[in-house]
């Protein structure tokens, strides 16, 4: 069966470069169905496995960079995202291999490959110099140092005892922890003798001690934070609702066969297979499996684009180019967004740290680890959860997150006796989903997507 330049499945296993084939082979020019025509729709499905044929290829070491053997599955469209980081530049894989790609049309029985339209299992394609893929703004700053060894450990023995406490008295008080400027940082609405329990560290080491004792605690609330008629392909940053809750979606993502899911906050949710809808009541799916520990879900049943909404709640959208973890960049780089439902876009928050624990004032959570806080002259409010956090660059978005809880807060100014208001939003980053799930990050371009959305290929 030959295999179609766009439009295919793009089934991803680790580090590797294969496609596995969800199809067996046609029997000829006959079974052909061209890349334009409609293509079938799959049901996502949580336990299967992608097989493997003794042809499939694994990913390439420097010395065979320069080949690649086209296996079932593969499209032109697939190899050029893979080896030169950009679907669009397909035409510098088929232009040199133009006459390889041709003589495989002709003995498969076809007039031509239409300018690589369809490629056959087994053809093998010499490779260009493999492009560098775009960089996102924040890929070109070194990190900053945040805090001593001695403050990193205070500050997971506190998190320890919070984790502790929390457990024995969930839904009582919020507790947001971190290290800012290498200080231990605490946000919380618990009692001044409730903190007291909490930082008390006897028996650990005297510099862990002193860290602790010159913890900053600020008094607030860290609640969960909960564009309005969205339509399919759904974009992230819409609004969406399950019953009387509203919250924002996060963006799209893609399994190992190709299905696609929009990736939210888990608690938006009650239950798995819960029915979603935007705000206007248009079906947007259901929910397909709900992680109470990482508070994320993924919603699938409908279709889902890399795209997001950027600007106020009446917005453009732009397209998803990427994605990474945000990271700790030196003041002056503000530079990340997040695109929520009540709030619109707002951008200029800088890390303040990562790696940091959330335990939100809600009876159904515990604590959430590993979480990243930021900070800005505009926060997250109530409806923006599960919005996506990302850094803008080379005309789209990379993704790093999507926006978990929020809280206003002054900042002190150290000594000067005045604070600085704003607002500490919390973000899980984008890896704890992706390692989570097993799913990559589907992106866009111009409002072609590349990774399809059919999870089979026909034939």
């Amino acid at each position: 069966m030959p295999i179609r330049k766009r439009s295919s499945v793009r089934a991803v296993a680790a580090a590797a470069i294969c496609v596995t084939s969800l199809t067996a082979l046609g029997a000829g020019p006959a079974s052909a169905v061209r890349a334009d025509g409609p293509a079938p729709s799959a049901s996502p499905q949580r336990d299967t496995q992608p097989e493997r044929t003794d042809s499939q290829s694994t990913a390439p070491t420097q010395q065979q960079s320069a080949k690649h053997t086209v296996v079932p599955g593969d499209t032109l469209w697939d190899i050029a995202q893979q080896t030169l980081g950009n679907p669009l530049l397909w035409e510098e894989i088929y232009t040199p291999n133009q006459q390889t790609i041709e003589d495989a049309a002709r003995r498969h029985g076809f007039a031509s490959s239409d300018r690589g339209h369809w490629i056959f299992p087994g053809t093998v394609l010499t490779l260009p110099p493999k492009a560098n893929p775009p960089k996102a703004p924040d890929e070109t700053v070194r990190t900053k140092a945040n805090g001593s060894p001695a403050a990193r450990a205070a500050l997971a023995r506190l998190q320890q005892n919070i984790r502790n406490y929390v457990a024995q008295n969930t839904g009582v008080y919020s507790f947001l922890n971190l290290l800012a400027a290498g200080r231990v940082v605490l946000i919380t609405d618990a009692p001044a003798n409730v903190v007291s329990q909490l930082t008390n560290l006897s028996g650990a080491p005297e510099s862990e001690v002193q860290a602790i004792r010159n913890i900053l605690v600020i008094r607030g609330t860290v609640d969960l934070t909960s564009r309005d008629a969205d339509e399919p392909p759904f974009k992230g940053g819409g609004g969406i609702q399950a019953g009387t809750s509203g919250c924002t979606a996060g963006y799209a993502v893609s399994d190992h066969v190709g299905a696609r899911f929009m990736v939210t906050a888990g608690h938006c949710f009650d239950h798995e297979g819960e029915e979603v809808t935007t705000l206007s009541g248009r079906p947007y799916g259901r929910v397909y499996d709900k992680e109470a520990a990482l508070d994320a879900a993924r919603i699938s049943g409908e279709s889902y684009a890399g795209r997001i909404f950027t600007g106020d709640r009446d917005s453009d959208t732009i397209p998803v180019l990427g994605a990474g973890d945000p990271r700790a960049l030196p003041e002056g780089f503000a530079m990340y967004c997040f695109s929520g439902l009540t709030t619109g876009e707002s951008c200029g928050n800088s890390v303040v740290s990562t790696g940091d624990q959330l335990c939100p004032k809600d009876p159904g959570f515990g604590c959430v680890e590993g979480v990243t806080t930021l900070y800005g002259i505009r926060g997250s409010r109530h409806g923006d959860s599960g919005a996506p956090l990302y850094v803008k660059g080379n005309g789209g978005a990379f993704i790093r997150g999507h926006i978990l809880a929020g809280t206003a807060t002054e900042v002190p100014i150290p000594g000067t006796g005045l604070s600085v208001p704003g607002f500490v939003s919390v973000a899980l980053p984008w890896s704890q989903v992706a390692n989570k799930f097993g799913v990559n990050i589907v992106t866009g371009l111009e409002g072609v997507d590349m990774v399809p959305n059919s999870a089979g290929t026909t034939g």
